[in-house]
């Protein structure tokens, strides 16, 4: 397919892409841009993947490897280095951003989900990465969570953005769980080498900085011992600590 040939800052469709780069822009347009030469061909290549996929953006006079049904746009050199926000010097991928369903605490969900409240889209980012690498496909947002699809998260999830179910929640943070177990992340919660998963449940970790509020209930609390000079662990790395343990726990097999 003949690649559309943008090189005018003025162009509309150059207007359109600056746009993705933010998330009000990711939220209006419903669409997203994915970089990284890895991440793009995981996602190009896998047919569970591609159909969330629109176009391929790329320098002028770049040789592009996919041969896909896709819309082609040869960005002039000056202009695509505006778009490479990361400087990865490969083509950039834009794809249609899935429904993210509201959660609902009727609804029974099966297996591990993960609750992220995570404000900070690199966070986000590697969280979807670790869930997926553990075997969780349900993402609850919680309220004021970064977008996943933000260029910041969707660069540390790598190919694995489209790995997950996503839920998002529309109330503050005290929200109920009905009848989901939920397991917390919280320093005066069982030891997490002692603690056996249920087999359904949604794991809660704490905010950035903030940890879990004081009012929140969950089913069950879990802790990571550490060195006691330290307070406490980054929240995404607590979080994939806890992952691990579960994907290796029996409750599991």
């Amino acid at each position: 397919m003949k690649p559309q040939l943008i090189t005018s800052r003025q162009n509309k469709v150059f207007k359109h892409f600056l746009e993705l780069l933010d998330t009000r822009g990711i939220n209006e347009n419903g669409k997203a841009l994915v970089f990284g030469k890895k991440a793009v061909a995981d996602l190009v290549k896998n047919s569970s993947t591609m159909k969330n996929c629109l176009g391929i953006i790329y320098p002028e006079g770049y040789e592009l490897e996919f041969k896909v049904d896709f819309t082609f746009y040869s960005v002039s050199e000056g202009l695509f280095k505006e778009l490479d926000i990361f400087r990865t010097d490969s083509p950039i991928l834009i794809v249609r951003i899935p429904d993210f369903n509201d959660f609902s605490p009727s609804e029974n969900l099966p297996g591990c989900s993960v609750f992220v409240p995570f404000q900070d889209p690199r966070n986000m980012g590697g969280i979807l990465r670790t869930a997926a690498a553990f075997g969780v496909n349900q993402i609850i947002l919680g309220p004021g969570a970064a977008n996943p699809f933000n260029p910041l998260s969707s660069r540390a999830a790598s190919g694995t953005l489209f790995s997950h179910k996503y839920y998002k929640c529309l109330t503050d943070w005290e929200f109920e769980f009905g009848n989901n177990v939920s397991v917390a992340l919280d320093l005066n919660g069982t030891s997490l080498d002692k603690f056996s998963f249920p087999k359904d449940f949604i794991f809660v970790p704490g905010r950035e900085g903030q940890g879990q509020p004081k009012n929140y209930l969950p089913t069950h609390r879990v802790n990571i011992p550490i060195s006691k000079d330290m307070d406490s662990l980054n929240a995404m790395v607590a979080t994939s600590i806890a992952l691990y343990q579960w994907s290796t726990s029996t409750s599991r097999r």
